[in-house]
């Protein structure tokens, strides 16, 4: 410490403002616990560790690599487990973790401050709460801590670096390097934008022979601090399934990330979801109220004055910390003023620099250094304006503490934890647990799936039985870890059950993938209109052969509205809020069967349900034709290939990665753009020819963007009423859809337009190649309307939904549907099928044109899975 801090008035102040963080921590929601990283840490966070010690966990998912898991031996996983044990209350443990992390950001501040004597003992303390009480803390603390932690610890490596004095260079730079060692490895990215300001003190903040010993050791000594988790993470990136090809890509990511944002500190995308996509409260106050905005920017103002000021101490490290942080934050934002480069940059985010895509974790480099800056310019700066007033020193004070508070609010207001608390997890899950770990012969599938456990005691965002499961389990949610052929199967269940409609085969293709038990939950809450009722799911289960009901725990649920929840929406039905079901087919770990026995499908897993409902397999192995094992089949069979089934599959469609049903859009032709830029467009499971639409009647359909599968531009021209046009949530600009014609016509006098529900859209331009025409629209919904177009010839028409009515929940635009007179669309199907095989019933229409495949067409409504006339053809053939 410096002599400064031993002043035992300033000692006070200072623990008084670590006892305001500690007791902020412990005023949020008591008795509570808030969905934080992860379950099993409030649940059993012994057990989760043990499972940690080895890459493969035979449980989650039947069966996964799992994700970073390692990265809690250090600090996060060890405290909740001492707590665990020693019997304390979970919510307690969690409070105090919560305080500890606030401790360790603000104490590290001071420390930082205090060897860089930049500003006042007073002011430090007022700048280090800002720090820990920074936007992007207040906005992650209560709900992904893990990822949080690392900002806290980074001023604790720069603090050895700061201090290093020559002849103790090797000693700074283990010090700093067991700090980043304790920054834990949740989260590489996290952890690595705790080191970018060190790398900006060692170029400007030291200098001659100690800069280079110290940067030659730390640059040895960082590494093999991090190999710890470092090396598990090599060995996960090598054999995990690409899931980072399969979350949020860039342009969602990045959509928020503008410079003024970077420097304010609110590019979490995820606080801007508002309405019931909200999930962080705090950060959504943050970034709603303009109060808040004001006063965060008072601070942001602060500080950016002081780095322009010579008096500043340190000035190239700060101001080349703000620069650098700044550059990384805001890396492949497009909006106004967006650098050429922006584009190539997301390609990078996407591809090989997926790991960076969220960007907002380098937050630290810009907060830091600005944090400090405000320190100085609390102390530092006057308003002339005010100099004759007795109290104008204060002033820059007062706004500085009103700025800090601001920020605070949400703290002060017990708004930190996630949306969704609950007391525990209930007990009947725990029954469920031990019943299944009981009648262990393979794995129970949850159902209905969700993105997040959100349930109507709660919202705990990890499945319960990640936590209490001592068997196999899977459960189709909002990023399965898992293989592109799984996440197919399990969403093809899902979208089974979520029709009502008994299916015959549902149970051999449930055992065909080892699934011998369902868990169908009637406690999740789920989204209107998307999560399927209980009565729904058990209509499904009912009516399936091979399904049985075997065990029931928890209360009766349902037969009423609870809030927001959809249960049975008010139906005079009840089940129980779990219910084990039995698949009676017959499955095994294991089967020998003979090669010339085995089935080749020319599709995907998502096909092979309407072959067991035709009963074409007939519980025969399946080998997919795209399958490299097809190959081997063929040599193990001297050279005869195994009998062909061909299907509709796989279709070219578009993923909307995000859903757990309804997940992929309409068929897309072979030339039609992607509308989302990323990466991966679908879960692919073998590279290969692709069943692909064709337009008749119109050229081709496309929008600035959509929400997912049956909110597709094609939505509004396919003559089904439940599917509509939707923009995506975070979408910019002017909305608008568009028809393009096979050739210029006359366009004609109106088209009609019906309003999508709640869209909040008042007024919509037509617009042609000879003009534009307005007409007002009814915000919720409504009739179908005519819509006047501009009259003259035109190669297309192009709708844009220009007005807006102003809504504190932001609401998604769209329409239900356009019809044009004189155009009839339609979008046949166009099967590529291998020139070898004879399933092909006559009527069907053959190209001559393509000289290794044959093309079959029909018509079929998007997103059918099934091809009767294939299935007939087959049965024909057998």
């Amino acid at each position: 410490m410096t002599p400064l801090t031993r002043d035992p008035a300033q000692v006070v102040r200072r623990v008084g403002g670590g006892a305001a963080l500690v007791a902020a921590a412990f005023v949020q929601a008591p008795g509570r616990l808030s969905a934080d990283t992860k379950l099993d840490l409030l649940v059993d966070p012994v057990a989760f560790l043990a499972r940690a010690w080895t890459l493969w966990e035979p449980q989650g998912a039947f069966g996964q690599l799992q994700n970073q898991a390692y990265g809690y031996f250090l600090p996060m996983g060890p405290f909740f487990a001492l707590g665990h044990l020693a019997g304390i209350p979970a919510w307690v443990t969690q409070r105090a973790w919560w305080a500890l992390l606030l401790l360790v950001a603000y104490t590290g501040f001071l420390a930082l401050a205090d060897r860089l004597r930049i500003g006042t003992p007073g002011t430090r303390i007022l700048a280090a709460l800002a720090f820990a009480l920074s936007p992007r803390a207040v906005t992650e603390l209560g709900g992904i801590s893990a990822e949080l932690w690392p900002t806290a610890v980074a001023p604790w490596v720069l603090v050895p670096l700061v201090a290093a004095r020559e002849g103790g260079e090797r000693r700074a730079a283990a010090r700093s390097a067991v700090a980043v060692a304790c920054a834990g490895g949740v989260n590489a990215v996290a952890v690595g934008a705790a080191l970018p300001l060190a790398v900006v003190w060692l170029v400007a903040g030291t200098a001659g022979r100690v800069r280079r010993r110290l940067a030659t050791w730390w640059a040895l000594l960082v590494p093999a601090a991090i190999a710890w988790w470092l090396v598990p993470l090599a060995l996960l990136g090598r054999y995990s399934p690409p899931f980072l090809d399969w979350i949020e890509s860039s342009s969602t990511t990045t959509s928020v990330a503008s410079l003024p944002q970077a420097l304010r500190g609110t590019t979490h995308w995820v606080a801007w979801l508002r309405g019931s996509l909200t999930v962080w409260p705090a950060g959504g106050e943050l970034v709603s109220s303009g109060l808040l905005v004001a006063l965060g920017w008072a601070a942001v103002l602060l500080g950016l004055a002081a780095l322009l000021m010579r008096s500043t101490p340190h000035r190239a490290f700060l101001v080349g910390g703000v620069v650098v942080g700044t550059a990384l934050l805001t890396l492949g934002h497009v909006g106004a003023a967006t650098p050429p480069w922006a584009g190539a940059v997301r390609d990078l985010l996407d591809g090989p620099g997926a790991a960076l895509r969220n960007t907002h974790k380098f937050d630290v480099v810009v907060r830091l250094p600005l944090m400090l800056a405000l320190a100085h310019a609390v102390a530092a700066i006057r308003l002339p304006v005010l100099a004759s007033a007795p109290w104008a020193r204060h002033g820059v004070r007062f706004v500085a503490v009103c700025a800090v508070a601001g920020t605070a609010v949400p703290a002060l207001a017990a708004g930190l934890p996630a949306r969704g608390t609950f007391a525990e997890v209930p007990p009947y899950s725990s029954q469920a647990a031990r019943w299944l770990a009981t009648h262990d012969d393979g794995g129970p599938l949850v159902v209905p799936g969700a993105p997040f456990a959100t349930s109507l005691w709660g919202d705990p965002r990890d499945e319960p039985l990640q936590a209490l499961a001592r068997a196999p389990w899977a459960v189709r949610n909002v990023v399965p870890l898992s293989s592109a052929g799984s996440i197919r199967m399990l969403t093809t269940v899902e979208q089974q059950l979520s029709t009502g409609r008994g299916s015959p085969g549902l149970a051999a293709y449930l055992a065909r993938a080892g699934v011998t038990r369902l868990l169908v939950r009637a406690d999740l809450a789920g989204v209107p209109g998307s999560t399927p009722r209980a009565v729904t799911v058990r209509s499904a289960l009912s009516g399936s052969p091979g399904l049985v009901a075997r065990a029931r725990f928890g209360p009766p649920v349902g037969g009423a509205r609870v809030g927001d929840a959809v249960v049975d929406d008010g139906l005079d039905v009840t089940v129980p809020a779990l219910e084990v079901w039995q698949v009676e087919v017959p499955t095994a770990r294991a089967e020998v069967w003979d090669a010339g026995s085995v089935v080749r499908v020319a599709g995907g897993p998502e096909n092979l349900l309407a072959l067991d409902d035709a009963g074409l397999l007939g519980g025969r192995p399946v080998v997919l034709d795209g399958d490299p094992e097809a190959a081997d089949l063929r040599a193990a069979t001297g050279g005869a290939a195994p009998p062909l089934v061909v299907t509709d599959g796989p279709q070219r469609r578009e993923a909307t990665f995000s859903a757990v049903r309804d997940a992929w859009s309409a068929p897309l032709t072979a030339t039609a753009p992607w509308s989302a830029r990323r990466a991966a467009h679908d879960w692919t499971v073998f590279d290969g020819p692709q069943v692909v639409a064709r337009y008749t009647g119109v050229a081709d359909v496309t929008a600035s963007s959509s929400a997912g599968a049956a909110t597709s531009p094609w939505a509004l021209l396919d003559d089904d009423p439940l599917t509509q046009w939707r923009t995506a949530v975070l979408a910019r600009g002017t909305p608008w859809w568009q028809v393009r014609f096979a050739a210029s016509r006359l366009a004609p006098a109106t088209v009609t337009v019906t309003p999508a529900a709640r869209s909040g859209v008042t007024a919509v331009d037509v617009v042609t190649e000879t003009g534009r025409r307005r007409t007002s629209m009814s915000p919720d919904g409504g009739p179908a309307r005519e819509v006047e177009v501009p009259p003259g010839p035109t190669r297309w028409l192009r709708i844009e939904l220009t007005g807006r009515r102003p809504a504190l929940v932001p609401e998604q635009p769209g329409l239900g549907a356009v019809t044009v007179p004189g155009v009839a669309p339609a979008r046949p199907l166009q099967l590529p099928i291998r020139g070898t095989s004879r399933l092909l019933h006559e009527g069907m229409e053959h190209d001559d044109a393509m000289p290794e495949h044959e093309a079959v067409e029909r018509t079929s409504r998007p997103g059918a899975s099934s091809c009767p006339e294939l299935e007939q053809a087959v049965a024909q053939r057998a």
